[in-house]
């Protein structure tokens, strides 16, 4: 394709001159994208197996919890689906929005945890939405965040902020609980537990080079 100053008008094929004013056309060059085209590479057959898997240990650990610990059925009945539907929602997003991850994230904690307190208001107010479902579906994101890098497998970088990401959210139930709105400890411990352990992790492991790359991408 050609280009004529002139005419301000573009021209399909080799010709080098205007059809319509005879003067001299200008070639224009198409432009390439200097990222390589990666494919998704998983194995959908492995992973659906191992969501099984997860999904298996998670309806029994969290029957253990309410056994032992807890013994309130309906709210760990309701924190069970949460659980089980975020671990699957959470793995589906960031296979089919991988380039956008950390948003897709927020927007599935967000959605599922508004869905979760709406139904626990128009069930009376039972604070299970806090308790409960907050505290385990960010345990299970962020599960379901480090399976999802595995198989994906997303650049070192990108994974680290993604997996902070997750820590920091996880961190928020502990924080309910200091101020009294979160009621049951055992899930607020295990998710502020399991955020700060892996966000300690991440910095110690590779703190120069996320300082590095946040310098870089705020131009610091």
């Amino acid at each position: 394709m050609s280009y004529c100053k002139k005419c301000d008008v573009k021209i399909q094929g080799d010709q080098d001159y205007c059809p319509l004013c005879d003067e001299w056309l200008e070639e224009i060059k198409k432009e390439t994208n200097p990222y390589p085209n990666i494919p998704l590479k998983f194995n959908r057959y492995k992973l659906t197996n191992v969501l099984l898997l997860l999904s298996f240990l998670l309806v029994v650990g969290l029957l253990a919890i309410n056994y032992f610990f807890l013994n309130r059925e309906g709210e760990v009945f309701q924190a069970i689906l949460i659980g089980v539907a975020t671990l699957w929602l959470s793995v589906t997003i960031l296979i089919r929005k991988r380039r956008n991850i950390a948003k897709s994230f927020l927007y599935l904690l967000v959605t599922l945890n508004l869905l979760a307190i709406y139904t626990d208001i128009i069930n009376g107010w039972r604070g299970w939405s806090l308790s409960f479902a907050l505290p385990f579906s960010c345990i299970i994101v962020l599960f379901a965040l480090v399976l999802s890098l595995k198989f994906v497998r997303l650049s070192l970088i990108d994974g680290l902020l993604y997996l902070m990401l997750a820590a920091v959210l996880s961190v928020i139930p502990g924080i309910l609980l200091l101020l009294g709105i979160a009621k049951s400890p055992v899930p607020a411990y295990l998710s502020t537990f399991l955020g700060i352990s892996l966000l300690l992790f991440t910095l110690v492991q590779y703190g120069d080079l996320i300082t590095l790359e946040i310098k870089k991408r705020f131009r610091i």
